[in-house]
């Protein structure tokens, strides 16, 4: 092997001293899809043990197994606890040997400030769905029926409404670990900002494509999903942490579904408001898909993605402020 030909293989395997980012990414991709398939089976089996002992039909416990949107709300949480842990595992041993960093540079220190970024996110997420409803209520779109009891939600309120918020959170941040965690971090030292963003973000919007197994296929919400990526990465930028992205995922998803009764990309879920949408304009409601699918969650992201930068700029004049003059 001649010394040009060498040097060529270091380049393409080897930056600063460590594995290429494109290659860390790369081996990173096949054990974040399988922890995160292998993650949830202890509850799922648990969950399984039980039905099988009430329901004789095998064919019935697949059903429910496959049924994600109406297990019961502890089958939900331990199903995705067990996978947040698991990709929180995994990605600890590509950060420590692999990255060869310390895993507090990862994104979820606990340091000054970790939980006002954690309460913006969610108010956020919740905020920019809140904005959605209205808008579409005020068009007509959308009419408001009551709340749902405490024997129509399977337990009482406030437990339905802590518990999904636990549930998503755990559901958002497993997503987020991958996607604005390892996979963006890496790429960034490959691509920088804006080429790692692009990419994840793409790649965040194609990990949805499955499902449209389940409603009509809607390129909308396939820009909208690439754009909350975009959102998201942004938000790990401003911050270099992963609280202010997870929590704005959760605040997302935990709005659209166990609040306003509307589906998740797709998925439809039984919340606390009784909300019927209009058949009619569905470019604004996104149809079956819910409202990542529409227009309206365009705007709201793009709103979203302001508030952040608006937040940003305050905090950057008060960090400024606070320090010490040295003249």
């Amino acid at each position: 092997m001649t010394q040009h030909t060498d040097s060529w293989l270091k380049r393409l395997f080897i930056r600063d001293g460590k594995l290429h980012p494109f290659w860390r990414s790369v081996l990173y991709l096949p054990a974040w899809l399988l922890v995160a398939s292998l993650g949830q089976l202890p509850a799922l089996m648990i969950y399984a043990g039980y039905l099988s002992a009430r329901q004789a039909d095998p064919a019935a416990v697949m059903a429910r197994l496959a049924d994600i949107v109406n297990w019961p709300l502890l089958v939900g949480i331990g199903v995705f606890l067990s996978q947040f842990l698991s990709l929180l595992l995994v990605t600890f041993i590509f950060v420590r040997f692999l990255d060869r960093r310390p895993f507090a540079s990862f994104g979820f220190a606990l340091s000054r400030g970790w939980g006002s970024e954690f309460g913006l996110g969610l108010a956020l997420g919740v905020g920019m769905v809140g904005g959605i409803v209205l808008v579409e209520g005020t068009l007509g779109l959308l009419k408001l029926e009551g709340i749902r009891s405490a024997a129509d939600l399977g337990v009482a309120g406030p437990l339905f409404v802590l518990g999904f918020l636990v549930y998503f959170i755990l559901q958002g941040t497993g997503e987020e670990i991958p996607m604005r965690g390892y996979l963006l971090q890496s790429l960034d030292e490959w691509l920088g900002p804006v080429g790692a963003t692009l990419v994840t973000a793409v790649g965040f919007s194609l990990l949805h494509i499955f499902n449209f197994l389940y409603v009509e296929f809607n390129p909308l919400a396939m820009v909208n999903i690439a754009l909350f990526g975009v959102v998201a990465a942004y938000a790990y930028f401003v911050t270099r942490r992963l609280w202010l992205p997870s929590a704005l995922h959760a605040g997302w998803n935990f709005a659209l579904g166990p609040l306003a009764s509307l589906p998740v990309s797709g998925l439809a879920y039984r919340g606390v408001l009784r909300t019927v949408v209009s058949e009619g304009g569905q470019v604004f409601t996104g149809g079956d898909f819910g409202p990542e699918g529409g227009v309206l969650a365009t705007l709201a992201l793009l709103a979203g993605w302001g508030s952040i930068w608006l937040w940003a700029q305050r905090r950057k004049k008060e960090e400024s402020g606070a320090r010490p003059r040295t003249d």
